[in-house]
């Protein structure tokens, strides 16, 4: 005998090999259907129901990835990306009137600063242009380092 969630693992897998997906996508669709119907029982102690997700659910599911399991933001925007397709795929099979997942906004991606030196690789160029005596390389060296521009930003004639 099935259980519920036997049943909407094979719908995600007639879904899956329904559509010309590359093997990678395959398995990530998969996976990302397969956690969220997991994480539905757990999170709801219910079996699940395709009927019954609602956005808080899916809501729910994407501040669990990314706050409780530490997932990057690429992972967890992939895994709303993979529910989106499979409850569309539902809605136009006639299983479900509307896509809960239609309305959640995937994660932003912050921009990170740019890193800077270890200061054991400050000293190092420092004593390394002291040592060599290149004025030059001295006053460049410096410029970066405690102007913060990028060697992108300097125009220097290098030959």
């Amino acid at each position: 005998m099935k259980n519920s969630s036997d049943s909407v693992f094979d719908l995600i897998e007639q879904f899956v090999e329904a559509n010309d997906f590359s093997p990678n996508t395959k398995r990530a669709f998969t996976h990302d259907n397969r956690e969220f119907v997991r994480w539905f029982e757990e999170a709801n102690q219910e079996p699940f129901d395709i009927g019954r997700v609602t956005t808080a659910d899916v809501t729910g599911f994407k501040d669990f990835l990314h706050r409780h399991q530490g997932k990057a933001v690429s992972t967890v925007n992939r895994a709303l990306v993979s529910l989106r397709r499979f409850f569309h795929h539902l809605v136009e099979q006639g299983m479900r009137a509307s896509n809960p997942v239609k309305q959640v906004k995937e994660l932003r991606k912050q921009q990170l600063a740019p890193k800077g030196l270890e200061q054991s690789q400050v000293r190092k160029l420092l004593r390394e242009v002291e040592l060599r005596g290149d004025t030059r390389a001295n006053a460049v060296f410096h410029l970066l380092l405690y102007t913060g521009c990028r060697v992108s930003d300097l125009d220097l004639d290098l030959d």
